[in-house]
């Protein structure tokens, strides 16, 4: 099993372009945030890619984000309700949510120490650590996260204690939640309230450019290559 595991979001459908393909688009981004931060290459070769958008049925249109005659859209239209419909599809139906989760299990062997979660995989990367009681992840990195939704996206699944808080993945030494201001798809962006003690989740703001939630902006940050460094010289 890889020590560092990416958890893709939605669009990725496994059967329109393999994970592998996705995988090489992820490492060379993560390259490129950890040479920033004064890291080797050797930190992100092994890592592997996990999808399940080809779970995820859902009835969003296949227009693309701009017309020959509009102007370029960071976070266009259709990806907005493609999205929504797959997020949709994920919280609707348990057995869906069910084998989702047991996709993600499956990839997280005795060898991987970081998991990498971008947009639903940040949620999806979160509830399988969560409710997996034996694992040796010790970081959780999540980036351009929803799970500002969390009434919608992790109940009943996991449910809040006392203080409105969900609990903290068994295991876990630290994690690190980054996002953009002007993202379109993160609600609400510091999870440190939400979560464990209501201390735990570093949070972080990093600037995309006009890439607001592209996974291969966030994985090309000084502040995901710091995390990766900095975790990766623990091993």
């Amino acid at each position: 099993m890889a020590r560092l595991l990416g958890v893709c979001g939605t669009g990725n459908d496994p059967r329109k372009e393999p994970p592998q393909v996705i995988q090489v688009k992820w490492q060379a981004a993560l390259m490129r945030g950890v040479e920033q931060a004064g890291g080797s290459p050797a930190y992100v070769e092994d890592l592997v890619c996990v999808t399940y958008a080809d779970l995820l049925e859902t009835s969003a249109p296949a227009t693309p984000t701009t017309s020959p005659t509009s102007s370029p859209s960071p976070c266009g239209t259709a990806r907005m309700v493609r999205f929504l419909s797959e997020v949709h599809a994920y919280v609707a139906n348990l057995d869906v949510r069910h084998r989702v989760r047991e996709r993600i299990a499956t990839q997280i062997g005795p060898d991987t120490h970081i998991i990498v979660g971008h947009s639903l995989g940040a949620a999806t990367a979160y509830e399988a650590l969560a409710l997996l009681p034996h694992h040796n992840v010790h970081t959780l990195i999540t980036l351009g996260s929803p799970l500002g939704y969390h009434r919608y996206l992790l109940r009943p699944s996991l449910m809040p204690n006392d203080q409105h808080r969900y609990p903290w993945p068994p295991g876990l030494q630290r994690w690190i939640n980054l996002y953009d201001r002007k993202d379109p798809f993160v609600v609400r962006k510091r999870l440190k309230p939400l979560f464990g003690d209501g201390h735990q989740v570093e949070d972080y703001p990093v600037r995309n450019g006009l890439a607001l939630h592209a996974a291969g902006a966030y994985l090309s940050t000084f502040a995901t290559g710091c995390a990766i460094v900095a975790q990766s010289a623990l091993l």
